[in-house]
């Protein structure tokens, strides 16, 4: 059974179904007319300077919510007495 979340299982199966001539998702074509014509230098420029950058946001995003965990704490707590001050 292929486990399709496996990186190495994905790309092996589109390798293989390349290399049998099974036909190309469109997501696959779409991919593949992105690419087309650039180098490995070139593409590896390209896609990880945007992983790079979508890593770092996330991780700013964690930085700050440990940093301003009290508040999100104290919001809850707030929406929570809300809650039963409604009911």
């Amino acid at each position: 059974m292929i486990d399709e979340y496996d990186p190495v299982q994905r790309i092996m199966t589109k390798a293989l179904n390349i290399k049998e001539g099974a036909p190309v998702s469109e997501e696959d074509a779409k991919s593949s007319e992105l690419t087309k014509g650039l180098s490995l230098d070139q593409f590896l420029t390209k896609y990880t300077s945007e992983d790079n950058s979508s890593f770092m946001k996330l991780q700013e995003d964690q930085r700050l919510d440990k940093k301003f965990a009290w508040v999100f704490e104290q919001a809850e707590r707030a929406n929570q007495l809300n809650q039963l001050a409604i009911e």
